[in-house]
């Protein structure tokens, strides 16, 4: 499974700018917990670096100013961009150093033995 996570205690500030909890996500070591209550066996983890998060979140703000460009007459242009830009600033105070994102690969006991 693919599931964020933080990588550090977030701040109200950031929750409150992007409308989560704390208990929307849990931390890595949590991510882990919550396949092994279910009785799953950790087999392996991906974790995405600073990198793949900047990427990922850059493609989004760039791709929204291409469409704003090339649609200016949509109606939802400005909502759009007010969204994005505000996800933007979020990112780029907290959510760069607060979140991050991994691949979790379980398998049930018993199997592959």
């Amino acid at each position: 499974m693919g599931e964020p996570y933080w990588r550090q205690e977030p701040v109200a500030e950031f929750l409150e700018a992007i409308g989560e909890n704390r208990t929307t996500f849990g931390t890595h070591f949590e991510n882990v917990e919550a396949g092994q209550q279910l009785g799953l066996e950790l087999v392996y983890t991906l974790v995405s670096n600073q990198d793949d998060w900047d990427r990922y979140e850059g493609l989004q703000w760039y791709a929204a100013e291409e469409w704003a460009n090339d649609h200016p007459d949509d109606p939802d242009v400005e909502e759009v961009l007010k969204r994005v830009r505000a996800n933007r600033q979020n990112y780029m105070r907290w959510g760069r150093d607060t979140f991050g994102w991994a691949i979790y690969v379980f398998k049930k006991d018993g199997l592959g033995r």
